[in-house]
């Protein structure tokens, strides 16, 4: 039980300490700085974003190759439009990672152009 109470007031010390330190940081930054701290932030977390959609758009894709390759146990529409899908899916997350490296978003070099 004391081992506890111990971690806990460790983690609070920790978190207050985390905090004053970011408060001396952010004074010690100019607003430029603390705005590209928060344009970088921002930009990790449109990339997290668009990861997780191409995770999800992989996933959808393979669900619809899995239905596309189930034999006759799909009827045979489903099983044509699961087909066109799944291309269709690839093509997208393709496009999304061309469109990234054009632009060049997500890193700190300029587009390419």
């Amino acid at each position: 039980m004391q081992l506890t109470v111990k971690s806990s007031e460790n983690l609070a010390l920790n978190a207050s300490k985390q905090a004053h330190f970011k408060t001396a940081d952010m004074l010690a930054k100019t607003p430029g700085m603390r705005a590209q701290d928060l344009l970088d932030e921002a930009k990790a977390a449109a990339a997290e974003h668009i990861a997780l959609l191409d995770a999800a758009l992989a996933k959808a894709g393979a669900i619809a190759s899995e239905i596309a390759l189930g034999g006759d146990i799909y009827p045979a529409g489903v099983r044509d439009l699961c087909r066109r899908l799944n291309d269709d899916m690839l093509l997208k997350t393709k496009t999304i990672a061309v469109i990234i490296r054009k632009t060049g978003a997500f890193s700190h070099s300029p587009p390419a152009g």
